[in-house]
């Protein structure tokens, strides 16, 4: 028949694994923190500069506030800002 299976060849040495780099330098230590700051000092409750309390709104004024939108918070839009009404002017926006 056959005769056989052949023989395995023989396999090479595997090549020598690289040499690893250097492991990476300590960190230097942590600053020390700075001086805990002073307490915040003590306001007198009758003090004038303390904020007022706001008078509250009842339901109606809510609703009514809420309902206006934006157009309070709108600029009203300036038309003569690109108008050409000076001939040496040109059409950037530049004061003279």
């Amino acid at each position: 028949m056959c005769g056989g299976a052949p023989s395995m060849p023989s396999m090479p040495a595997p090549p020598a694994p690289p040499e690893m780099p250097p492991a990476a330098p300590t960190p230097p230590p942590m600053p020390e923190p700075a001086a805990p700051l002073p307490a915040p000092a003590a306001v007198n409750a009758g003090s004038a500069d303390n904020a007022k309390m706001q008078k509250r709104t009842s339901k109606r004024g809510q609703l009514q506030q809420a309902s206006s939108g934006t157009s309070p918070l709108k600029i009203a839009l300036d038309k003569s800002v690109n108008t050409q009404t000076d001939s040496k002017k040109g059409s950037l926006n530049i004061p003279n």
